[in-house]
């Protein structure tokens, strides 16, 4: 059935109804909850399905509901394998990034959510997440100004392996290697990542 679902999402999301996408979802967690095996691939579908403009109903439903979902179980996210947890915060931080200055109520709701969910990855995984490199430096300096945050200034000013993370992060920030691709490919969205193959090819 995840196989099923997988392939759904990664190669008909645009033709599914809302309705759809909310019973997926739906069954997604209800799946989380009782910890299935081999979930993470499904998720990571869902997750590049995500696009950052607000005119898109059904892709901000999608956002939303995540959000929730990953909130009610950090526990389950944080102890995924392969950089999953990264995955979901560099995910996240970059919506956030994104619904920055995009005005009050339901966006702004989202975006605090959004928000809270990076900062309980980064307390489990804060080490995971240091390693994503200039990208997590290049989002954060745009969000960081949000109190929620703070929890993780203070930790970047203290020392990781031996050094103060934030003053190595920003004096070295060009020397700093580039994500691992499969950070960047998950800042795309899967419709993106088939044009840019396509004209690869």
């Amino acid at each position: 059935m995840v196989y099923l679902l997988v392939q759904l999402t990664r190669h008909n999301f645009i033709e599914l109804k809302e309705t759809t996408v909310e019973r997926i979802l739906w069954l997604t967690e209800d799946l989380v909850a009782k910890a299935v095996p081999n979930l993470k691939d499904l998720v990571l579908s869902l997750l590049q399905q995500i696009s950052v403009s607000r005119k898109n109903a059904k892709s901000f439903t999608l956002n939303k509901q995540l959000v929730d979902i990953f909130l009610r179980h950090t526990d389950w996210v944080c102890s995924q394998p392969e950089r999953f947890p990264s995955i979901v915060f560099l995910r996240f931080l970059r919506q956030a990034e994104e619904h920055y200055g995009q005005g009050q109520g339901e966006i702004e709701k989202l975006r605090d959510a959004e928000l809270n969910l990076c900062l309980r990855i980064w307390q489990s995984k804060q080490v995971e997440c240091v390693e994503i490199g200039r990208e997590f430096v290049r989002i954060f300096q745009n969000v960081a100004k949000y109190k929620v945050l703070d929890p993780i200034k203070q930790e970047l000013a203290t020392e990781v392996s031996g050094k103060l993370v934030l003053l190595h992060m920003l004096e070295n920030r060009g020397q700093m290697p580039q994500q691992p691709n499969q950070y960047v490919g998950h800042l795309l969205t899967l419709e993106v990542q088939k044009k840019i193959e396509f004209m690869l090819s």
